[in-house]
């Protein structure tokens, strides 16, 4: 949902494409986290 909205926010006018770069690092922190801990878990298992 968060690389939508990024995709969004650049795509349109010059107003929200300052919000596009906060949503992408958003959904990249995300995706990060959620492979720490798929990664952790795989450990633990």
């Amino acid at each position: 949902m968060t690389v939508a909205l990024s995709s969004v926010a650049f795509d349109s006018g010059r107003r929200p494409a300052r919000f596009g770069g906060r949503f992408q690092r958003i959904s990249l922190t995300i995706a990060w986290i959620w492979l720490a801990v798929l990664a952790f878990r795989a450990l633990r298992a």
